[in-house]
C-alpha cells in the first residue's frame, strides 16, 4: 500500500549512497518555501527534502505524477513495478505505472534506453 517503501534501485541505475540523498541535494536546487497551502504542494516539497530510501509508494506516484526528480525517481519506481505492476499509492491499484508512464514524452527518457527497456518489459 501507500506506506510500502520501494527496495534500493539496481545498483547500475542509482547508486546506493544516492539513496541517502535528498532531490535537493541531487539536483542542487534547494526551493524556496512555498507559498500556497495545499496538500500536493507541501507533500511534493517534503519529499524534494527526504531521503530516497524513505520515499512510499505514494511519494513516488505524488512527485513523478507531478514531473518532479524524474531521473532520480523512475528508477525507484521501476524497481517497485518490477516486483508488482499494481503497486499503489492511494488512488488505485497500477497508480504508480500509469504515473511513470504518462512521462513517456518527457525529455528524460531519451537517453534512458536501459531504464525504457525495463519499462516496455514490464
Amino acid at each position: 500500500m501507500s506506506r510500502q517503501r520501494p527496495k534500493p534501485a539496481r545498483e547500475e541505475q542509482l547508486g546506493a549512497q544516492r539513496l541517502t540523498k535528498t532531490l535537493e541535494e541531487l539536483e542542487g536546487s534547494v526551493w524556496p518555501k512555498p507559498t500556497h497551502d495545499s496538500g500536493l504542494i507541501q507533500a511534493v516539497h517534503r519529499v524534494r527534502k527526504s531521503p530516497l530510501a524513505q520515499l512510499t509508494v505514494d511519494d513516488l506516484r505524488v512527485t513523478i505524477g507531478q514531473r518532479v526528480g524524474i531521473p532520480f525517481l523512475v528508477p525507484l519506481a521501476l524497481d517497485v513495478l518490477e516486483r508488482n505492476l499494481l503497486a499503489n499509492g492511494h488512488f488505485y491499484p497500477g497508480d504508480l505505472f500509469v504515473v511513470v508512464a504518462r512521462t513517456l514524452d518527457q525529455p528524460f527518457w531519451r537517453s534512458q534506453s536501459a531504464l525504457l527497456q525495463r519499462l516496455h518489459a514490464i
